[in-house]
């Protein structure tokens, strides 16, 4: 009659292979898909959303309010603004830094380049405090001033430029554009800083010409550049503005001011400068507004049907998930029971059985048995592990046994040394005590005390030797005679 033979388990390679190939072509194969589609756009729209809430609409805020105090500031200094209201402007700025700062504070998962930017910026506005105390002492030159305010605004748009991710060229054009836009009011915002800073002065001198020529110069090729690329329906009220007289009046007071003589004083039409500087940034103000709401406008159906595909994708990413969940759930039970049952063996085998093994060792005992392992496995790899965990036993005990007898020995080697010496040195004590018994010159018996001391110290040596050895010493005493009595 044949033996019935136990069919092998499978191994947990081939199991691994099953439980995981389907979900993981479904999941490549329809993620994959949906990643090289919509997954990275989605994503950059997601990281755009909290930047522009995070980030830039409270930098902004902050721009608006630091274009304010830097005019005030320049009014201040040339005596044309009261201190009290260059405090309230201050606070208006201080109160828009902090809900900048709070409101970074939240933004997460910031690129390494988005950071270097964030911190630029937040350096400068630590700068603010120290250009302060300068303008209340009236210590700092009014074109310096000017400057680093710029440079506080500037850092800003440097951040400015790293949250331009819109994935669609187009919207990518429009964004730079509206940006440059904005560029081009903070240098108009700055002009007018120069305008009262001259009107102040009554004239224009070398240091304030090259300034506000650089200024007007950038101002121009960046407001020409925005509406090459802002496209039709956006520009339409912008290029009505450079067409209005409010725009060539205040290209006019470029000129003059760009073109105005050191020595000479200011024309006669320096006193509108001011009114017509003002009533231009007004309405730059509302045509950047309304540049900005139409790119939310634009942005919004693009962002739609970016979330659509994500949308679909993710559903039948889902199906796939399921798929291969339930298909998962058909082998989890049998791995999970046999990987932790050979996990709690090994911890009992490592916790107690070698443990216990080892201390009864130590105690003496002669009860050198540990029980093998046993594990109902199917698998043959847990199986194989269940048989190399056995075989590490024995041979852990093995190990630990000779340990023992070795140790053993070497101790009952030390212990009959230590006897020995100590019965040898216990007879030369005794021959010892005869000698200085007998001795008669004062030198000679003061040399036997020093071979007295010397083996009743050897003697200590050999005691405390069986002492470690876990024997009593069992010395007889004999007491060397004092030299007084010798």
């Amino acid at each position: 009659m044949k033996r019935r033979l136990t069919r092998p388990g499978r191994p947990i390679a081939l199991k691994l292979l099953v439980l995981l190939s389907v979900p993981l072509i479904s999941l490549v194969g329809l993620w994959a898909f949906a990643a090289s589609l919509t997954a990275g756009d989605g994503l950059r729209l997601l990281e755009i959303d909290n930047l522009v809430t995070n980030l830039a609409d409270p930098s902004e805020q902050v721009n608006i309010q630091l274009q304010r105090e830097r005019l005030t500031s320049t009014e201040f200094l040339s005596s044309a603004a009261p201190y009290r209201e260059l405090i309230n402007q201050r606070s208006r700025t201080d109160t828009a830094v902090a809900a900048f700062r709070r409101r970074a504070s939240l933004q997460e998962n910031v690129s390494p380049e988005m950071a270097v930017q964030l911190k630029a910026l937040n350096e400068e506005l630590d700068r603010i405090p120290e250009l302060r105390r300068g303008v209340d002492a009236r210590t700092i030159d009014t074109i310096e001033m000017i400057t680093t305010y710029s440079d506080v605004v500037d850092a800003s748009f440097r951040m400015y430029d790293q949250m331009i991710l819109v994935p669609d060229m187009a919207l990518y054009r429009l964004a730079r554009s509206v940006s440059m836009l904005g560029e081009a009011k903070e240098l108009l915002s700055r002009e007018r800083a120069m305008i009262v800073h001259v009107l102040a002065t009554g004239k224009v001198g070398p240091s304030e010409r090259a300034l506000f020529t650089e200024m007007s110069a950038t101002r121009r090729l960046l407001h020409a550049q925005a509406l090459t690329h802002l496209g039709p329906g956006l520009d339409a009220a912008h290029r009505q503005l450079t067409a209005a007289p409010v725009y060539r009046d205040f290209v006019a007071i470029e000129d003059a001011i760009r073109g105005q003589a050191t020595a000479n004083g200011l024309p006669a039409t320096s006193s509108t400068w001011r009114s017509s500087s003002e009533n231009l940034a007004k309405a730059v103000e509302r045509n950047q507004s309304e540049v900005v709401q139409g790119l939310v406008d634009r942005v919004s159906p693009t962002a739609t049907n970016i979330l659509v595909k994500i949308g679909v994708a993710g559903g039948l990413g889902l199906l796939a998930v399921i798929a291969s969940l339930l298909l998962s759930l058909r082998f989890r039970h049998v791995l999970v029971r046999e990987l932790a049952g050979l996990r709690d063996a090994a911890t009992e085998l490592a916790d107690v059985r070698l443990a216990g093994l080892i201390d009864r060792l130590r105690k003496g005992a002669s009860d050198h048995q540990v029980e093998p392992l046993v594990l109902d496995a199917q698998t043959t790899e847990v199986r194989d592990i269940v048989h190399a965990f056995n075989t590490v036993q024995s041979t852990a005990v093995e190990a630990a046994v000779d340990q023992a007898k070795l140790r053993d020995g070497v101790r009952h080697v030390f212990v009959s040394l230590a006897r020995r010496n100590q019965s040898l040195l216990h007879r030369q004590l005794l021959h010892l005590d005869g000698m200085e018994r007998r001795a008669e010159d004062a030198e000679t018996l003061e040399d036997l005390f020093k071979l007295d001391h010397l083996t009743t110290r050897m003697r200590r040596h050999a005691e405390s030797l069986i002492i470690l050895s876990d024997q009593a010493p069992g010395r007889a005493g004999a007491t060397p005679c004092p030299r007084s009595t010798c």
